[in-house]
């Protein structure tokens, strides 16, 4: 590629549509109309030698190669802005607004320790927090309408997006006071003969348990 012919605002272009997956409203996000993106889009594919979106029935689908470039154009243009806005955040007087989404264990374990830090260090800046369900996480944060999502190991896919581990958690299984199989330790060979419930208030991983029996050979 010619760097020097290279036009870097073609870039907020891209980030725009990989945001809305639509090119009508990544315009309306940057102010452009639908043929200027369009126009804007094209130049982006013979510069980089690849379609980067395809159009598909959920919008524009992001190429390999596209996906390759969400995360470090993404945070090239926030560090641009950045430099180019040097107000300086304080928690203290900030009104600002964060949207977190959180899966079951981290709306218990979390979701009130972060209400009190925010709301003793930041108490006029707006904190939504919602649960995770079964929504498109990788679409609301290329989107920009998450800013944090809290939820377990492989709900997000996608090197574009940085994440780290908070915690580990693991299952119980829980039975009346008394049950006999509860009188001793509580085997996999044990388990595989008694009926059992798995909840799962959004459906996901409702199979990890017969999997588990499965791969020692047990009933699930």
């Amino acid at each position: 590629m010619n760097w020097d012919a290279f036009d870097f605002k073609l870039l907020i272009v891209f980030d725009a549509i990989m945001r809305e997956r639509h090119v009508t409203r990544a315009g309306e996000r940057l102010g452009l109309s639908q043929s200027a993106v369009s126009h804007a889009l094209q130049r982006l594919r013979r510069a980089f030698d690849d379609e980067l979106f395809v159009r598909g029935p959920e919008g524009m689908a992001p190429t390999p190669r596209a996906l390759d470039l969400a995360e470090p154009v993404r945070r090239a243009l926030a560090e641009i802005e950045g430099a180019l806005h040097q107000d300086h955040f304080d928690p203290a007087s900030s009104t600002a607004s964060f949207r977190l989404v959180l899966n079951n264990t981290a709306a218990v374990v979390l979701a009130a320790p972060i209400a009190e830090w925010i709301g003793s260090r930041a108490p006029s800046l707006h904190l939504h927090m919602s649960p995770s369900g079964t929504v498109r996480l990788d679409d609301l944060l290329d989107r920009g309408d998450v800013d944090l999502a809290v939820v377990g190991s492989g709900r997000i896919e996608g090197e574009r997006f940085g994440t780290t581990t908070l915690f580990r958690d693991g299952f119980a299984v829980v039975g009346r006071c008394g049950h006999p199989a509860l009188a001793g330790p509580l085997t996999y060979e044990r388990l595989a003969g008694l009926p059992h419930l798995v909840v799962s208030s959004t459906g996901d991983d409702v199979g990890f348990l017969d999997a588990i029996l499965s791969r020692r050979g047990l009933p699930p």
